[in-house]
């Protein structure tokens, strides 16, 4: 395989030198560095439809292997064997670390390193199958965007291009996986932007945006046309709910407040142990526990969310203890335990040895965020909110917050369930959270370098 590379090189040079000698060029450079974005996004969209697959799989096969044996207890068993499996894969086959994907590509980015090594275009793909598929509780963009860079790193050190093009094509591998593995080219690009703080120029913009709609274009087509969590039923807004979307982003705000420092102290809790073996077996352990009891938690949680968005609130207690009882009251009670356990959970399984991402749990909390809240104003004041598109809401308002990317969750969220009529709640949600963490916190979320979203806001703020 690699006689054949190396032979398509040189073909690829020779034409490339002979054409040059007349004084001619294939193309011009900027027009050579969208095309192979554009092979980049195929490539990274093609993984994330993969990495889809695996992990659905796994999932479904696990699922009828507890129906068939009646066996509830395996919550527990099943992410302590998915961790150890993901540990010895990355320990031992592969031998590097692919935790936090997206901490390591903006580290990347930060210190020059833009050449990637191969393995990094399957090894987070096969690592996140396992670790979800088992039941992590965590999401699948970390790694998809990881692989993403990686591809976009190797198919640039094939055709031998400078650093600087080599970075452009490793933050439009990035973006390419987001906007892949959630079927958003415009989140997919502003994750590019916000997230990973990749310049602003006219080559990269058209590069990161080419890369991303190819990338959404072979997910998309591969998974049969369809979404990840479409809306089948919402509600025409009325202009009245508008102080009570406000309410909401606060609650979002401080729930995402509550969420990064639980999620900050589980995983300063799970690094004291230096054995592997020993952090691995502790955090599966701890997740199956959390799914013992909420098995909500199970995987990115997309089943729960799309059941929730489209009014069937009560497929949150499948699988439990309580899928019996639908009282209001249960599933309140409930859903305020997902809530208190979620963002440990995702700690457990991206820092006790599993490979996940952190932006699907916040968008999984922001639903049942949503739904609580909506489901306690209708019972405590007697009113009729609708919880499905308030649960729709909370999405965009917790990963807003936790996330600190207010523009990607808003068009994310958007662009996951197709549903665009319910943008303005929904910006105003997200808005109102980020603004309640900054205000707050100043740096709090996903422990990145400040991008220039930030900045802008530090330095609004600072002029009153």
């Amino acid at each position: 395989m690699t006689d054949r590379f190396s032979k398509c090189k040189q073909r690829i040079l020779a034409v490339a030198g002979h054409q040059a000698a007349d004084g001619r060029t294939l193309m011009s450079k900027k027009k050579f560095l969208i095309l192979l974005s554009v092979l980049v996004g195929l490539i990274t969209g093609l993984g994330a439809e993969t990495l889809r697959f695996l992990i659905g799989t796994v999932t479904t096969w696990l699922y009828a292997l507890m129906d068939m044996l009646d066996a509830g207890w395996l919550l527990i068993a099943l992410p302590v064997a998915g961790v150890l499996l993901c540990g010895i894969y990355c320990r031992y086959v592969v031998k590097d670390n692919m935790e936090f994907g997206c901490q390591r590509i903006r580290r990347a980015l930060d210190s020059g390193n833009y050449r990637l090594p191969g393995h990094i275009v399957y090894a987070p793909v096969l690592s996140c199958a396992l670790t979800l598929g088992f039941g992590g509780s965590a999401g699948s963009e970390g790694p998809i965007a990881y692989a993403g860079a990686g591809v976009g790193s190797n198919v640039g050190k094939f055709f031998g291009l400078s650093p600087d093009t080599l970075r452009i094509l490793i933050g439009c591998g990035a973006g390419a996986g987001i906007a892949g593995i959630f079927k958003a080219p415009v989140g997919g690009a502003l994750f590019a932007v916000e997230v990973l703080g990749v310049e602003l120029t006219t080559v990269s913009v058209l590069a990161l945006v080419a890369c991303c709609i190819a990338s959404w274009f072979m997910s998309y087509m591969f998974s049969g046309m369809t979404l990840d969590l479409p809306m089948h039923v919402t509600c025409r807004f009325d202009a009245d709910m508008i102080p009570v979307v406000l309410l909401l982003g606060l609650f979002c705000g401080l729930y995402s407040i509550y969420y990064s420092f639980v999620m900050t102290r589980t995983e300063s809790f799970i690094g004291r142990f230096r054995n592997v073996w020993v952090k691995n077996i502790v955090s599966g352990v701890l997740i199956g526990v959390s799914l013992f009891i909420f098995p909500a938690l199970y995987g990115e949680g997309y089943g729960v969310a799309g059941d929730i968005v489209n009014g069937h609130g009560s497929g949150v207690l499948g699988h439990s203890l309580w899928a019996a009882d639908d009282c209001d009251w249960v599933i309140m009670l409930f859903l305020a335990g997902v809530l208190l356990v979620k963002s440990a959970a995702c700690a457990l399984t991206n820092a006790g040895g599993g490979v996940g991402g952190d932006f699907a749990p916040t968008l999984f909390a922001g639903c049942i965020a949503g739904m609580l809240f909506s489901m306690s104003i209708n019972l405590l004041f007697g009113t009729s909110l609708p919880v499905a598109d308030f649960a729709f809401f909370g999405m965009a308002g917790v990963m807003a917050g936790a996330i600190q990317a207010p523009l990607m969750a808003m068009f994310l969220t958007v662009e996951m369930t197709g549903d665009f009529g319910m943008f303005l709640p929904l910006v105003l949600t997200a808005l109102v959270s980020f603004t309640t963490v900054r205000l707050f916190t100043r740096r709090i979320g996903v422990r990145l370098s400040p991008t220039w979203v930030h900045r802008s806001f530090d330095r609004l703020v600072e002029r009153f």
